[in-house]
C-alpha cells in the first residue's frame, strides 16, 4: 500500500509539484503551500481545492504543522539568473533561500528522514551554486526540459532523493506541441515590419539560418524566432526548434520573445495552451487567470514531467 505523505511546498506557484507528485503515483495526506501571488494561488485553489495555504515563506511556522515527509522548493531566481543583474544570494528574491534553508533544517528536527528537492536556475554563477551545494549538502543535478519538453529550460536540482538521473530525450519538437489554425499576432506583424523583412518572412528566416551556417535539415512548417530588443531595434538571436525559457518568452523587462514564423508567410506568439504544453500540463491548467497571468505564472513554474520522473523513487 502507498502510503500518504505531508508535503511543505515553498514558492509553490501554480502547484506544479502537486501535479507532478500525483502523475508519479504518490498519495498526499496533506498538501501545505507556501504562495503570496494572488494569481498563482487562484490557479492552485481551482485545481486543487484542499490544498491548506500558508502564506509567506518568511512567516511560517514549522512548529504549527505536522511531521512533513516532503518539502519541495523552486526559490525565486531573479538575483541568480543572468538577466537579474546578479546580485546573488544577497538579492532580495533570491535571498529567500536563507528563509527556506531555516524550514528545511526546522523540518529536519521535526522529521530527520525527511526528503527534499529544490530547483533553480543553471545560469547562476559558480560561486552561487557552490554556497547553495554547500548549506545543503548535495552536489546539484542539472536537467535541461528539452529532454521531456519542446522547451529549452536548463535547471539545477538538490536533492536528497535516492536514485535520481537524467531522463531520457524524448524528442519532442515545438512543432508537435502547437495549436491548430490559430490567428496571426498583431505583435507579429509589427517584429517583422521592424525588421523589414521583405517577402515571406518564413523565407527570410531559412536565409538567415544559411547565412549563420547553422545546421539544419529539411524545411519544416515551423520555426521559431528568438529576438531580442537593442537599442530600440530588434535582431534575430537564432532559430531553433526548441521554445526558450518561457520566463524569457513571455517578455518581462529583458527584451526577449519567442515569436513563431510558419511556411505560408504568418507570424504569431505562443498562446497560454502552447506555453502550459512547454510546462507539460494538462490544456487550460492555468485558465483561472488572464492570458497575460497565465504566461507569467506558467514562466515561473516547474516543467511537471522533470519533476515528475525527480519523484518517482520517492517512498
Amino acid at each position: 500500500m502507498v502510503r500518504k505523505i505531508n508535503v511543505l511546498s515553498l514558492f509553490d506557484g501554480i502547484s506544479t509539484a502537486q501535479f507532478s507528485l500525483l502523475q508519479a503515483g504518490k498519495k498526499i495526506k496533506n498538501y501545505y503551500s507556501s504562495e503570496i501571488d494572488q494569481y498563482a494561488i487562484k490557479v492552485c485553489q481551482e485545481r486543487y481545492p484542499s490544498t491548506i495555504q500558508v502564506g509567506d515563506v518568511q512567516k511560517i511556522k514549522v512548529k504549527e504543522l505536522p511531521k512533513i515527509d516532503l518539502l519541495i522548493a523552486g526559490f525565486p531566481c531573479t538575483d541568480l539568473s543572468i538577466i537579474g543583474g546578479r546580485k546573488g544570494l544577497k538579492g532580495e528574491r533570491s535571498g529567500l533561500f536563507y528563509s527556506l534553508l531555516k524550514i528545511l533544517k526546522e523540518v529536519k528536527r521535526r522529521n530527520p528522514k525527511v526528503k527534499w528537492l529544490i530547483e533553480n536556475v543553471a545560469s547562476m554563477s559558480p560561486k552561487e551554486r557552490d554556497t547553495i551545494s554547500r548549506l545543503l549538502g548535495v552536489e546539484p543535478v542539472l536537467i535541461n526540459s528539452n529532454l521531456v519538453s519542446a522547451q529549452n529550460r536548463a535547471r539545477l536540482y538538490w536533492s536528497n532523493i535516492p536514485g535520481i538521473t537524467i531522463p531520457q530525450d524524448k524528442g519532442i519538437t515545438l512543432e508537435s506541441i502547437l495549436e491548430k489554425n490559430k490567428p496571426t499576432c498583431v505583435t507579429g506583424k509589427r517584429l517583422i515590419s521592424s525588421l523589414k523583412i521583405k517577402g515571406n518572412p518564413f523565407d527570410y528566416v531559412l536565409s538567415q539560418l544559411k547565412t549563420k551556417s547553422q545546421a539544419f535539415s529539411g524545411v519544416k512548417d515551423i520555426r521559431k524566432l528568438k529576438v531580442i530588443k537593442t537599442d530600440r531595434r530588434m535582431k534575430i538571436k537564432m532559430n531553433l526548434l526548441k521554445s526558450s525559457c518561457l520566463l524569457s518568452a513571455s517578455g518581462g523587462n529583458n527584451g526577449k520573445m519567442d515569436i513563431l514564423v510558419f511556411k505560408n508567410g504568418t507570424v504569431r506568439k505562443l498562446t497560454p495552451i502552447e506555453a502550459e504544453r512547454l510546462q507539460c500540463l494538462p490544456d487550460n491548467y492555468t485558465s483561472a487567470v488572464s492570458t497575460s497571468r497565465r504566461h507569467v505564472l506558467l514562466g515561473n513554474g516547474f516543467t511537471s514531467t522533470v519533476i515528475t520522473h525527480l519523484l518517482k523513487n520517492l517512498k
